[in-house]
Parts: C-alpha cells; structure tokens; sequence
C-alpha cells in the first residue's frame, strides 16, 4: 500500500460564490474607466421597464447612489405589497402638506384599518373584490361607524389615484366603488344629563376643602363648557386676552390639538406635545355671551392662572397648557365619584339634533330652553332623558 504524504500535496483554494443580487438592488457595470449603474423602477406606460441610470468614477459611489435613490424615492417592482405603498404615500404626499392633526389621524386610520386587512397583499393584485371585504370586516368584525369606514375609504382611495398618477397600477380598482350606505349602521341616540344629574356635576365641581381649596381642579372649566358650550379643544386654548370683561363676552379663534413628535421624515420620535391651531371654518371664529355662572367660573380661574403666572384659563399646577387626556380623565373622574355613565366631555357642548333653522351647538341648558319653547307653541312634547 502507497503511503501518500498529505503535508506535501497542495491545498486546492475554495471556489468563490458569487452572489445573487436581489429584486431591485440594480445592476453595476464598468465600461472604460467608469461605472455605470441600472435600476428598474416600474413601468412606462407602454408597458416597458422605466430604467434609471445612474454613473461614477468608482463602484462604490455608483452604488452608494442607487442606495440614496430607494431611500428618497419608491423603488417599485412586482412584490411590491399594499402597505409599503401606503406608507410612502402617507410620507411623501401628506406629510408637512396638511396639519399636524390631520396626519396624525390619517396614520392612524392607516395603520389600524387598512394595514392589518390587507396590507401584506402585492399593490398591482389588489381588486375591488378585496377592499369591499376590508370595509365588511371593519363593520362587522371591528364594529367601526360610518365616519370611521369613511376615513379608511377616502384615504385608500386617494393613495390608488397617486399609483395611477405614478404609472405603479394602471388602473384604480376603487373607481367604480361606492362607500357602503349609511342606513347600514345604527344611527346613535343622543343623550343629555337630567337635570338632576347636571345640578350634581355642578356642586361636584364647585366642591372645596376646608380651607377653600377646590377638590376638581378643573372644576370651573367644566362649569364653563356647560354654560357655553365650547368644545374641548377650544377650552384648553383660551387665553386672559381673549375675554372681554367689560361687554361679557369671550372671544373663540384658536384651539388646542395633541400631535406626535416627528422627525423630518414624519417618523414618531416620542409622545405627544400640544400644538396650537385655528378652527376649520371661518365660522369657528367667534363670539360667545357670558351669563353670570360662566362669568364667575372665568374670575376664579383668572386669579388661579395669574398666580401660576399663565396666560391660559386652563392649565396645570405648574402653569402649562393641560394635555387633552389629563383634562378627560379628571372628568371621567367626575362621573365615576358621582355614579353616572362614562362619556366624554362633549357632552357637555350639547351636540344636538335640532330642526335645520336650529343647527347649531347648544348647551344643555339652551336645549331644555329651546324644549319649553316649542311645547308652547305645540311644536312637540319635550321629553327629557
């Protein structure tokens, strides 16, 4: 038997993989002394492949370009699902164009409505078919109102036509489509506080300790909203100089809204902070009557923020703007003390369903008026609930 010597015979050197390049990396050639790159992004609309080029001296700086390009643009191809596409819809063609709040909800709507469904399907095989069962199981499943299914069915609808715009789908696949009718829903019944119980939520609020100090710090600011029927956002946002003492008028042109903390590119970086707004109408902007309740719930939150040295009726013990959350939960705390049903402060504004020469919002107090009013001139039977 040969004995071979396995020290002497030479070490064959591994073969080298080549590596596969994914969908959408591009393609880097050199022709001469330069390097020129290709990416495929989509279709023209002939149905051809649109080509971008890209060139360097180097091949790492060709394809440190291609890189740059699919973070700033949508590098589209054939895999391309439903939620990536939302999402540079939402950052490219919504963000810093519309308001703070605006985009919050429309991220909102996004994420919990749309994405869960169907965001893992390929954008060019979504069909009619497929956004008529997510607007089902958002009724059915979810349980959502109409408004809410309506948000998910604008926005969806709006982000198809950009893909339309941009040559990705060739064709909407909403177009034909039509929002699911409103008498499918149960219309909600709207409540208001007995009288009773607005005369307990009242001495709630203006109930003190022993040496005087209120128990509800926000107690007179509820006192203000059921008297004159301002909306939360509106409360949290006035200001001393917007009352005019001398004529008992208040003054309504701003609003207080809670947004994300975003980064340029639009991403959460953190909690929330208060931003500042106008309302959505001109007729948002306006004037409102003081009766004497009111009046006197705006004097002691005066002197309370004079002493915080703040320039908002409404605000925290150190004398900054209250965080809409924090002022909720201080009046579900309310209710939970007094034994009534949890609902949020807007009821208090007295959102109301009145006859079209009446539409308009109305305190709980100037409804029960409007009430009295028209039983006596046989309009109707007021019913109180």
């Amino acid at each position: 038997m040969d004995i071979i010597d396995t020290k002497d015979k030479p070490k064959q050197s591994p073969q080298k993989q080549q590596k596969t390049r994914k969908n959408g990396d591009g393609y880097i050639y050199q022709r001469g002394n330069r390097f020129y790159g290709r990416l495929r992004n989509g279709s023209n609309a002939d149905g051809s492949p649109k080509i971008i080029n890209f060139s360097g001296s180097t091949k790492t700086e060709v394809k440190q370009k291609i890189s740059d390009y699919k973070k700033s643009s949508l590098v589209v191809n054939s895999r391309m699902t439903v939620e990536r596409f939302l999402i540079y819809w939402m950052k490219t063609y919504k963000y810093g164009r519309i308001k703070n709040p605006s985009y919050d909800r429309i991220e909102t709507t996004l994420k919990s409505n749309i994405i869960p469904y169907i965001g893992l399907l390929q954008l060019q095989s979504l069909s009619s078919a497929d956004i008529t069962s997510l607007l089902l199981k958002l009724k059915t499943e979810k349980g959502l109102s109409y408004s809410s299914i309506k948000k998910a069915f604008d926005c969806l609808r709006s982000a198809l036509n950009v893909a339309v715009y941009e040559q990705i789908i060739a064709r909407n696949p909403m177009t034909a489509m039509r929002m699911l009718a409103k008498d499918q829903f149960n219309t909600k019944t709207i409540e208001v506080f007995t009288q009773k119980e607005a005369d307990m939520i009242v001495a709630e609020c203006k109930r003190t300790y022993c040496n005087g100090e209120p128990v509800r710090m926000y107690g007179d600011a509820f006192i203000l909203i059921l008297n004159t029927g301002l909306r939360l956002s509106e409360a949290l946002a006035l200001e001393l100089s917007d009352w005019d003492r001398d004529a008992k008028t208040i003054r309504i042109s701003k609003n207080d809204r809670p947004v994300f903390i975003r980064d340029k590119n639009g991403d959460r970086t953190g909690g929330k902070h208060i931003v500042q707004g106008t309302g959505k109408s001109a007729a948002s902007s306006r004037t409102i009557p003081l009766n004497a309740e009111a009046t006197a719930a705006l004097e002691r939150m005066e002197s309370r923020a004079v002493a915080l040295r703040s320039q908002r009726f409404i605000c925290s013990s150190k004398g900054e703007p209250v965080p809409t959350d924090r002022f909720e939960r201080a009046w579900y705390s309310i209710l939970s003390y007094l034994k009534l049903k949890q609902t949020g402060v807007s009821i208090l504004c007295g959102i109301l369903l009145l006859p079209s020469c009446f539409k308009k919002r109305w305190t709980l107090r100037l409804y029960r008026l409007y009430l009295v009013i028209a039983q006596s001139l046989l309009l109707i039977t007021p019913t109180f609930t």
